[in-house]
């Protein structure tokens, strides 16, 4: 049962930020709560089952010895876990003085439904669908959709195109701006530090913080989030081989799958179809696929030599786009791509804030099998130059300003001085020259003072 709980700790969070309304809701369903179950760690899972198996309130001091004595602190951490997502819940100890301290059960619904979905198997999954055999799909034609479909995300996100713009819904890319992974700058879609660092992370990680940010969105448009939830964890018992109807759904329900199918999570033919598939790509992220976390790491496929050539062994749109950022381009293959680091490449990765460890993490993750074998395996000159360019970049700050000059007198100019270093608008000044620089927000007040000044001295 505790598949889930390496990759479900993004939704475990998630959820202990909810407010109790929104928890005693998901514990109304069987299936819920045995989905939830599976996302809790082994010992979280064991106390809940153990605690349902009690049938009632036990003292913590109780609690305690179900554990060894060096787990102590791990219990404790899972006690305050459950409680914050209101499975468990504290109760004072009828006796003052008694040395059991505090009583915890387990919350009243969960337990309930939770017993009811382990013992009699009664977890009300959703309803099957009787689909034509044409329009059914084999799990490899799923796992395909699914992985063409999130790709075509990344590849909007790492180069951003009027072409990859197409393959993206308005409703994802205002979901990527809100997440800061991409920003609008000049009219121009560029790739944040966020953004980049969003790219380096294991697929499950990109989904969850991606689905995550997504219900938070739609949570603050006033959206009840409760059945957007429930669609999340009715995959882990339902799984993928078969089409669920979408019959008892609401509105806001087919607007949440009509999203998810955007992103490769759920595979809907059309929206008045009346079913959908949950595709392998939400199977794996709840934690019930049958592949491993080996299976969705790609191997490394980027050689680095000290003269600072990147030799890509990829045809992925995605890596190439990646790679893009921050390495200048030379030749294209079928299957290879050679790059090469230099100063102004990386400068261009530097100013839409991507680091130098951010890039050299990237190179390292992503290294072939045979630059494996080396240690350091990049380069100690790559990484080196990395951040000393990293740091020359740093040593300088550009802001806009206006420059004033032409001025008739050092009077003249010693006051606009003085006006401009008293606002706090004033960048540079050059008294032998009369020159100054202010802010470009400081330059209308400064203007305006300055014709007030040369007015007042005409007359």
């Amino acid at each position: 049962m505790d598949a889930a709980s390496s990759h479900g700790d993004q939704f475990l969070e998630f959820l202990r930020r909810l407010p109790k309304a929104v928890h005693c809701k998901l514990f109304e369903s069987p299936i819920a709560c045995l989905a939830l179950l599976r996302f809790l760690s082994p010992l979280a899972q064991q106390v809940s089952i153990r605690l349902v198996l009690v049938g009632r309130a036990v003292p913590v001091s109780l609690l305690q010895q179900w554990c060894l004595p060096d787990q102590r602190q791990a219990l404790d951490r899972t006690v305050e876990t459950l409680s914050q997502l209101h499975i468990l819940e504290e109760i004072s100890s009828a006796h003052a003085n008694s040395a059991a301290g505090f009583v915890i059960s387990l919350s009243k619904y969960f337990a309930q439904n939770l017993k009811l979905a382990i013992f009699s198997g009664q977890s009300g999954t959703l309803k099957k669908a009787e689909v034509e055999a044409k329009h059914q799909k084999s799990e490899s034609e799923l796992k395909s959709y699914a992985m063409e479909r999130w790709e075509s995300v990344l590849n909007y996100m790492a180069l951003p195109s009027s072409a990859s713009e197409k393959s993206v819904s308005t409703e994802t890319r205002q979901t990527l701006h809100e997440c800061g992974l991409i920003k609008t700058t000049a009219g121009t879609c560029e790739l944040t530090s966020d953004g980049f660092q969003f790219l380096l992370m294991n697929i499950e990680k990109q989904i969850w913080t991606y689905l995550l940010h997504y219900i938070t969105v739609i949570d603050k448009k006033g959206v009840p989030i409760h059945n957007a939830l429930m669609i999340i964890l009715y995959a882990c018992v339902c799984g993928v081989n078969n089409p669920y109807c979408t019959d008892t759904f609401t509105e806001a329900d087919l607007n949440f799958i009509q999203h998810l199918r955007e992103v490769g999570l759920v595979y809907l033919r059309k929206r008045k179809s009346g079913w959908f598939y949950y595709t392998p790509l939400l199977a794996r992220i709840a934690g019930c696929s049958r592949t491993g976390d080996s299976a969705s790491k790609k191997p490394g496929f980027l050689v680095v030599e000290t003269n600072f050539r990147v030799y890509c062994y990829t045809d992925s749109i995605l890596d190439l786009a990646i790679v893009s950022t921050f390495c200048e381009l030379l030749y294209r293959f079928p299957n290879l791509i050679v790059a090469i680091l230099t100063r102004e490449s990386v400068r261009h990765a530097f100013k839409v804030n991507i680091s130098a460890e951010q890039i050299i993490q990237y190179l390292n993750t992503n290294a072939h099998r045979n630059m494996l074998k080396r240690r350091p395996v990049i380069p100690s000159t790559i990484t080196d130059q990395l951040k000393l360019w990293e740091l020359e970049h740093d040593r300088f700050t550009f802001e806009n300003g206006v420059l004033y000059s032409g001025f008739l007198s050092d009077a003249d100019y010693a006051v606009v001085r003085d006006y401009a270093k008293e606002m706090g608008v004033a960048l540079w000044v050059s008294d032998p020259n009369r020159l100054l620089i202010v802010t470009a927000e400081g330059h209308e007040p400064t203007k305006q003072f300055w014709k007030r000044q040369k007015q007042s001295g005409a007359t």
